[in-house]
């Protein structure tokens, strides 16, 4: 049962990588889910489920981990930045009658970079959920920078200017 948290929150070995783990972790999530938009098209609501499943099995997953952990935010665990990702990735298929590769592309990467940033910077209230210090802090505040994310990049979208 411990390996498998341990493998749940560290995404398999993506948070044992020396640096840039939640960077990697955001890729590769974000890489998946992106494929998983394109080719299968899901729908509003199977999005939505997915998401608040894997999120609901995060906060599991971490608070299991934590009673291990003797650090507060331990690097290898990086599903939270999955859960980022995830969320700033949302309806990317939504509002548009054919998939357009190329633009859907640039929406992946505009929202990566928007999550990335937030999750680097942690302005503002984001800082301030972190500093809670809790194993649900360590989730939220990246599930906070997703959101931000997921609207700046969709009021882009709209502007069209990606």
């Amino acid at each position: 049962m411990k390996n498998s948290i341990f493998n749940f929150c560290t995404l398999f070995g993506i948070g044992q990588i020396p640096k840039y783990q939640g960077s990697f972790a955001s890729l590769f999530v974000g890489l998946l889910w992106y494929a998983f938009i394109l080719l299968l098209k899901p729908s509003f609501i199977l999005q939505i489920s997915i998401v608040s499943i894997f999120i609901l099995l995060s906060i599991l997953s971490i608070n299991e981990y934590m009673k291990t952990s003797a650090k507060d935010d331990p690097e290898e665990v990086v599903v939270d930045e999955a859960c980022g990702i995830m969320i700033a990735l949302l309806f990317m298929n939504l509002n548009t009658p054919s998939i357009d590769y190329y633009s859907s592309f640039i929406y992946f990467i505009f929202a990566l970079l928007i999550f990335r940033v937030l999750d680097a910077l942690k302005p503002s209230i984001i800082y301030r959920i972190q500093l809670l210090n809790t194993p649900s802090s360590i989730l939220m505040d990246d599930v906070l920078a997703g959101i931000l994310s997921l609207i700046l990049t969709v009021c882009l979208r709209i502007n069209a200017i990606i």
